[in-house]
């Protein structure tokens, strides 16, 4: 299984999808990389 991890940052959302009855797919847009 792959790390995670959370990263806190200032963010603008581009796009939000539905992904099954409880999860979302977000695209962000951030300052940092």
């Amino acid at each position: 299984m792959a790390q995670r991890s959370i990263i806190r940052t200032e963010a603008v959302v581009l796009r939000s999808l539905d992904y099954g009855e409880t999860s979302q797919i977000v695209t962000l847009f951030t300052r940092e990389k």
